[in-house]
């Protein structure tokens, strides 16, 4: 009987759907598998068909602990989600559920950081040591990348761009803030304002192909979509002072419709050069940061245990 072998789980869960990734101790992908979120059903459904899809590898993998990338925001030091606005989850223990499905231990990242860490260790953010990294799909998040640091800010919830105001209409989010960017330039907010125009009810990508195709209303919502996106990369570049801006998500796959408004906007707002570069891991940034978050925090552990350890040794022989 051939002995199996350890192996780390990564979730990357979405507002649409969520991706998991099996990786080894040496950080070789094994396994890829995404499946639709359905958020009403609730996270301990979500958990369970996960672990559904990962029976067929069981005979081979063992998993040994689970890093979990979702929205925020989150309490990181009890494993708790506060509020998904696009899931409508709230107050749900996350890891409680997921380690007692699974039978091992489980930490939380917010997804934000999870894919700002990604992009920046193995993606477009390689090389630089100030980047901001902005996720457009169905919500909006990001990273941050100050001095070669992620910033997590008090509470590991920093960098929500979403739910920034960016002071147009005075539309109320799902999260309790007025005007937040989520509800113009995401794409969830792409296929409201279509439908609320045309009356037609289409997803982002339909929507975009329209656009290419001639829709003139369609290539105007892409169009005031990139202007607000513009207006948020402008004002946090003003804070922050970045050395490229990274750009990733669904409705990043339709850039070219976007593209004109975000650097008219930044050209005449910020008149600086902005290195602006589209993600490189195709979606899977926040499985490769949820990973390398879970080995640092590993490292941190058993360096701890070590000093633990050694520390008593010393004690055990003074005395």
């Amino acid at each position: 009987m051939n002995r199996k072998k350890d192996v780390f789980l990564c979730i990357d869960i979405g507002g649409t759907k969520t991706s998991f990734m099996l990786i080894d101790q040496d950080d070789k992908r094994l396994f890829y598998q995404k499946i639709p979120t359905y958020g009403k059903l609730g996270i301990e459904a979500l958990a369970k068909r996960i672990f559904d899809e990962l029976q067929s590898e069981s005979e081979n993998y063992k998993i040994l602990e689970i890093a979990i990338s979702c929205p925020g925001p989150l309490d990181l030091i009890n494993g708790r989600i506060i509020n998904v606005a696009t899931t409508g989850w709230k107050n749900v223990p996350i890891v409680h559920i997921f380690k007692k499905q699974f039978g091992v231990g489980a930490l939380l990242i917010n997804d934000c950081t999870a894919a700002v860490l990604g992009e920046y260790h193995y993606g477009a953010g390689r090389g630089y040591q100030n980047i901001l990294y902005m996720s457009v799909s169905t919500g909006i998040g990001g990273g941050i990348v100050m001095n070669g640091q992620v910033y997590e800010g008090k509470s590991g919830n920093s960098a929500e761009f979403g739910h920034i105001s960016i002071e147009r209409d005075g539309k109320v989010c799902k999260c309790g803030n007025v005007d937040c960017l989520e509800l113009y330039a995401s794409g969830s907010a792409i296929e409201k304002i279509y439908y609320t125009l045309t009356g037609n009810r289409m997803t982002a990508r339909d929507i975009a192909v329209a656009a290419k195709s001639g829709d003139v209303v369609a290539k105007k919502v892409y169009e005031e979509a990139g202007t607000c996106l513009g207006i948020a990369i402008n004002n946090l570049n003003k804070i922050f002072d970045f050395e490229a801006i990274i750009l990733g998500g669904g409705v990043m796959e339709s850039y070219e419709l976007l593209e004109p408004s975000v650097k008219e906007v930044l050209e005449i707002r910020n008149g600086t050069d902005i290195q602006i570069k589209l993600q490189q891991l195709g979606g899977k940034q926040g499985l490769y940061g949820a990973g390398y978050y879970m080995r640092q925090e590993r490292i941190k552990r058993n360096s701890v245990n070590h000093c633990v350890e050694t520390g008593n040794k010393v004690w055990e022989q003074a005395l």
